[in-house]
């Protein structure tokens, strides 16, 4: 066995260590090469090579080129056909490999890293059998990093999505991933350990996006908001964001990222975005090519806030402001509250509060318990709308009016919504916020500007998009539309013809 020991030792972890270690008493040393390994350690060999090989062709690689003449913007049903590797061998190639993807849909849809893709370039993926796809975005959301692109293929192996609340520390998973060695050789680059940690945050410096925001300044997602990643001592190349980490029954529990080494915590770690229940949400949305919206009570919190001294009472997160007429503000919650839980979750401190809030989806309705003067009070809020800054890529599902987009109050960039706040545009009774108007539309010719409020259509109070659209809808042909004045007062009614530029 003291054979067997210095072998092993080198390429296996310690918890396979002590399957070794677990010898009798007394023990006759034998040479290393003619003693059989033990049959555990023969058994996982086998497992993780059987995952690896299901896994595989589920892993692509991607690439992305300048435009060019080819712009990004075409439909997937519009996408060409699959593309002879001499285009794109050698050092000519315009594409340049960015990261990996899963496939997740047989149909073509492939889960990959926002630093993967680039809005406005071509993509190309690279499967293991090598064909070359062409593909597009599909859908792309900044706050979580994540984006789908689709190509035009048959007989594509998805992998199942599994569930990441089922890890533990000392769990087995494999990790693949490493774009260049796919286009190489086919191949990708297999790795397994076990998951290390499973409540680091990520840090604020972390990027898992490259977008903009609307101020030209770059905008970065820690991931705070949804979650911790899994902390994991299998390690792939720093290319290979996008990659897949499965368990041992060969499901999807992470999507790999290349953070910045986390203070405290080891260098060779790799990190993965867990498949939680929150970003299970996210692909479902970005599936179906769709905007991911997320909730907001509309309020602002100054940090934790513990109950008065002697009291049983729980602690929570104080509010120092809140937005008029949002969903915390209809609601009641006023500066000074103190929100002590959400949904029978306590909530001891700020982020406690923002990750259960941004995981749910707008119109969600929340139970919200908080305190007021030693006061208990509970109050049902249906969540508005989180303003998501950064690019998005969405194909579908996008509504518009007479060449008006609108949206929750709350969905507004923050100057517009500091403005509107400042100035009291925000009827207290609820509304809608005109976020984007196409030039030379009839909304653009009636003046309308993004960062008004609509509070009425004709006599219909509305105060969610669906019930914009639905009230326009519904409308005769000319619509009469309450715009907000100063102090949510009513402002200036404004008809629509239906006969739209």
């Amino acid at each position: 066995m003291i054979g067997l020991q210095m072998m092993y030792r080198a390429s296996l972890p310690l918890a396979l260590m002590g399957i070794l270690l677990a010898a009798p008493a007394v023990v006759h040393a034998q040479p290393s090469d003619t003693q059989p390994p033990a049959a555990a350690v023969l058994a996982l060999q086998e497992t993780l090579a059987n995952v690896i090989a299901r896994v595989e062709p589920c892993v692509v690689a991607i690439s992305r080129a300048p435009a060019g003449d080819q712009p990004q913007a075409v439909s997937p049903l519009q996408m060409l056909t699959p593309l002879p590797a001499a285009l794109y061998d050698g050092a000519n190639s315009e594409f340049t490999s960015s990261g990996v993807g899963v496939v997740i849909d047989p149909s073509g849809l492939i889960l990959t890293q926002y630093l993967s893709i680039r809005p406005g370039e071509r993509h190309l993926v690279t499967t293991t059998d090598g064909q070359l796809l062409p593909a597009v975005i599909k859908a792309a959301d900044p706050r979580s990093g994540l984006a789908i692109l689709q190509v035009k293929a048959t007989k594509l192996t998805a992998i199942e999505i599994g569930n990441a609340e089922g890890l533990r520390k000392g769990h087995f998973i494999v990790t693949l991933g490493n774009p260049e060695a796919i286009i190489a050789s086919g191949q990708a680059t297999a790795s397994w350990g076990s998951v290390t940690n499973l409540a680091q945050r990520a840090t604020p410096s972390t990027n898992l996006n490259n977008t903009h925001s609307e101020s030209g300044l770059d905008y970065a997602t820690t991931l705070h908001h949804l979650g911790t990643l899994i902390q994991t001592d299998a390690k792939l190349n720093w290319t290979s964001n996008g990659g897949a980490v499965v368990d041992l029954s060969g499901k999807l529990v992470g999507i790999t990222t290349h953070t910045g080494t986390l203070p405290g915590h080891e260098s060779p770690a790799g990190y993965a975005i867990p498949m939680s229940a929150p970003i299970r949400r996210i692909v479902d949305v970005l599936k179906t090519g769709q905007e991911v919206e997320y909730g907001l009570l509309g309020l602002s919190l100054s940090g934790a806030a513990p109950p008065p001294a002697g009291s049983s009472q729980p602690s929570g997160a104080l509010v120092s402001s809140v937005v008029r007429g949002s969903a915390a503000f209809t609601a009641g919650i006023r500066p000074g509250d103190r929100i002590a839980e959400i949904d029978s979750q306590p909530i001891r401190d700020v982020p406690d509060l923002q990750l259960i809030v941004s995981t749910l989806p707008p119109g969600k309705p929340v139970q919200v318990k908080y305190f007021r003067n030693g006061e208990a009070f509970d109050s049902s809020i249906s969540l508005w709308k989180l303003y998501v800054p950064g690019e998005k890529v969405v194909t579908q599902g996008q509504r518009s009016w007479r060449g008006m987009k609108v949206d929750y109050s709350t969905a507004l960039p923050q100057a517009l919504l500091n403005r509107a706040t400042m100035q009291a545009l925000i009827d207290p009774e609820g509304c809608v916020a005109i976020v984007e108007v196409d030039p030379g539309s009839a909304a653009d010719s009636a003046g309308i500007k993004p960062g008004m409020f609509v509070s009425h259509v004709a006599e219909q109070r509305v105060t969610t998009p669906d019930a914009f659209y639905k009230a326009v809808a519904d409308a005769d042909d000319t619509v009469y539309l309450q715009f907000t004045g100063s102090d949510g007062e009513p402002g200036e009614q404004v008809p629509a013809n239906l006969n739209e530029r």
